[in-house]
């Protein structure tokens, strides 16, 4: 199966058999699989990769908005860019 440019949220899986499963240009949440589906190792790299760095790319958002935060509140700045004026 292929599947091009598609959102899928909420997506279950069970009792499937994904192993040529492919997406492209597609958007995917809170995509559940069973303990009996059976996926490539592909898709099961890309779920761990994502599982992993997601969690660490949104506590880094978090401290830099945290930091944006402070600049703005303590030294005034409230450009992203602060030498954009200049340009």
């Amino acid at each position: 199966m292929h599947i091009v440019d598609a959102e899928l949220n909420n997506a279950l899986f069970k009792n499937s058999n994904v192993k040529n499963l492919k997406f492209n240009d597609s958007v995917l949440n809170n995509i559940i699989f069973d303990k009996n589906t059976i996926f490539s190792s592909n898709i099961r790299n890309e779920v761990f990769l994502e599982t992993t760095f997601q969690p660490l790319i949104n506590s880094f958002d978090y401290v830099k908005q945290i930091l944006k935060n402070q600049l703005i509140k303590y030294l005034g700045f409230v450009d992203v860019n602060l030498f954009s004026k200049f340009y």
